[in-house]
This record gives C-alpha cells, structure tokens and sequence, in this order.
C-alpha cells in the first residue's frame, strides 16, 4: 500500500502543477513516472466524471485486464495457430494474484499490457521477411521503453529481445540482425533518453530509468 501512496502522492503533485515531486518537494526518481502519469490521468477523469477514485481505478484496471486477456488470446494463435486457444485467457482472467490488483492503482495492470503488445509485436516481427523489418524493430524498442517507464524490471525485455533475435533467429542474415537489433535500442532510448535528460536538467542526477539504475 505504501508504494500506492507514493504513487499517488506524485501524481496529485503533478496535476496540481507542483510538477514532479514527492511529499518533500524532491523530484520523484525514486520510480521512473509512467505509473504516476497514469495515475494522474485517472485523477483527471475522476474530477472530470465526479466519482470516487476507487471506482475509476477499478474501471481502468478492468479494461487493462480485458486488453491483457485479448492479447493473450492473439499471442496464444500467434504461437499455436489454433483457434482453440480461449482457455488461455480464461485462465489468466480467473488468476487470483492478477484479481488482487484490480482495486488499487498497482503498476502491474498497464505493465501486463504494455509487456503482451511488446511480445504480440515481437512475434509478429519474427515472420516479416520484407525489407522494413527493422521497423518492427523500433515498435519492439519503444513498446519495451513504455514496459520500464511503468516498471524498471522491464528493461530486461529488450535485452532477452535481442539476445533472441541474434542467437536463436538463423533464418536471417546477420546484417538484418543487426540491424533489428539497433531499430530496438534506438526504440527503447527514443522515449527513455527524454526522461534522463529531465532528471538531470532538475536535479543534476545522471540516472537510466530510477536512482537505482
């Protein structure tokens, strides 16, 4: 719960033009802020509708639950190209310790989505045999920057992304590889390099994504 709050605290900074800091004044880098900006859009959209806050994040978590259990559903027939594959999703839905986060503005929920579409998208890649296959690339990269703007754990995506690509993908010419393999990088620094660069601007810190990387 104590994270919760934090997360809270931020974001009620932010909308109320303190910008991004915590209850000290502090920017906040002890995250990085793409849970914080979620959070304050579902603040927004309280005021906006005039209901408690426990209803919108139960709303908004109940529809990133339904987008996670579709793009099961798509990654499911991406891997096993069956149209049997229903009990997939049924499964993750019914999952207690996914039911746990529904009720509070957990990370988790926009996690488990941004992370299917970064590997719904990545699967798709690995059948492009076209010339823009590093276009796929750079989604894979950026999909994989909004995963550890919400939580830093995801930066391993790109990594394990990558490691796939250059070892286990011996249908393509290195050159295409490689090249997939930069698109990715340059993905992931497109959207993550702004907020490095914002941190430092205000607090003369040189971080990656939080204090701790």
């Amino acid at each position: 719960m104590g994270t919760v709050r934090g997360y809270i605290i931020v974001a009620k900074n932010l909308i109320e033009g303190k910008g991004l800091v915590d209850k000290n004044g502090v920017i906040s880098i002890a995250r990085p802020p793409g849970n914080v900006l979620i959070v304050a859009g579902l603040l927004y959209v309280q005021r906006w509708l005039d209901m408690s806050q426990q209803k919108v994040v139960w709303m908004f978590n109940s529809l990133m639950m339904a987008i996670s259990a579709m793009l099961i559903l798509m990654i499911s027939r991406l891997i096993w190209e069956k149209q049997d594959a229903l009990f997939v999703p049924y499964i993750w839905v019914t999952y207690p310790f996914l039911l746990w986060f529904i009720n509070q503005p957990y990370p988790e929920m926009p996690y488990f989505v941004a992370s299917f579409s970064t590997v719904y998208v990545f699967l798709l890649s690995y059948r492009q045999n076209t010339r823009k296959y590093w276009v796929y690339g750079v989604i894979v990269g950026v999909l994989s920057a909004v995963v550890m703007m919400i939580k830093p754990v995801g930066i391993g995506i790109p990594i394990i992304v990558i490691l796939v690509v250059m070892i286990l993908d011996q249908e393509r010419f290195w050159r295409e590889k490689i090249k997939f393999s930069i698109a990715v990088v340059s993905g992931v620094f497109a959207l993550v390099l702004p907020w490095s660069v914002f941190v430092y601007t205000n607090s003369g810190k040189i971080i990656f994504l939080t204090d701790n990387t």
